[in-house]
């Protein structure tokens, strides 16, 4: 699984592409990951193109919301770990969500839980 980091200060920089990172991540992976993507200590930053996740999940991790890289790489750990009928039932109990309130986007504490 892999996630693009953005940094907020350098978006609009000409070539700017932010830095990629593969999921799970150790600390150190992390660190480096926000370092190469210029994101200054304690700096904004976005999360886009969810490569290499379960198809169902590049949507609701898409329209998440706000979301640090430690929450996906959490959310990374446990899908990682997970069987295919463990993550079956995942993405039903996700999809019974959504349609329980369609109008609320799944938040990011939701996908984890």
């Amino acid at each position: 699984m892999q996630v693009n980091i953005i940094s907020e200060e350098c978006r609009e920089k000409r070539g700017y592409e932010g830095a990629a990172v593969e999921l799970p991540a150790t600390r150190y992976e992390m660190e480096d990951a926000l370092q190469r993507a210029n994101v200054l200590k304690g700096g904004s930053y976005q999360l886009n193109r969810f490569l290499k996740w379960p198809d169902f999940l590049q949507e609701y991790l898409a329209c998440s919301g706000a979301k640090t890289l430690a929450e996906v790489n959490l959310l990374a750990k446990k899908v990682s770990r997970m069987e295919k009928s463990q993550l079956e039932t995942y993405e039903g109990a996700l999809q019974l969500r959504r349609d329980e309130n369609i109008d609320t986007p799944v938040s990011m504490k939701e996908l984890i839980n």
